[in-house]
C-alpha cells in the first residue's frame, strides 16, 4: 500500500515537473517573440571580466521605461571623448555597477551626466 502511494505521489510531482517546465518554455518563445530585447551589451574581457559591447546602440525597453541605450568606441555609456585633455581640464570617470549605468533613462538623467552639469555650472572644465 505504501508503494502504490509513494509511486502516486511520484507520478504527480512528475506531471507537475513536466507542466511548469512546458509552461516556463512556452513563456519564453513568447517574450522572444513579442517583446524582444538584446541583452547581449556586455563581452568578456581579460583584463575586467565584463565590458560593454563598444559601439553598442540598442533599444532597452520594460513596462516602466523605453530608452534608446548607446556606448562608445571604448564601451563607456558616454559621448565620444579623446584620451588627451587640456591641462586646465578635470576628467572624473565613474565606476560601478548597474546604478552608475542606468540604462532605464537617457545619458542626460544618469547621475554622472548630472553631476557634470553640475561641476560645468560652477565654471569646472
Amino acid at each position: 500500500m505504501k508503494t502504490s502511494k509513494i509511486k502516486s505521489l511520484v507520478k504527480s510531482a512528475s506531471i507537475i515537473a513536466v507542466s511548469i517546465i512546458f509552461i516556463l518554455a512556452a513563456l519564453e518563445i513568447t517574450l522572444r517573440l513579442f517583446l524582444p530585447q538584446n541583452l547581449n551589451y556586455t563581452m568578456f574581457d581579460g583584463n575586467y571580466m565584463f565590458k560593454h559591447v563598444p559601439g553598442l546602440e540598442f533599444r532597452y525597453f520594460w513596462k516602466e521605461f523605453d530608452n534608446i541605450v548607446k556606448f562608445n568606441s571604448k564601451g563607456l555609456r558616454d559621448y565620444e571623448y579623446d584620451y588627451g585633455k587640456k591641462s586646465d581640464a578635470y576628467r572624473i570617470l565613474i565606476l560601478g555597477d548597474s546604478l552608475p549605468a542606468a540604462l532605464q533613462v537617457s545619458l542626460n538623467e544618469t547621475f554622472p551626466k548630472i553631476l557634470e552639469q553640475k561641476l560645468r555650472a560652477d565654471g569646472k572644465r
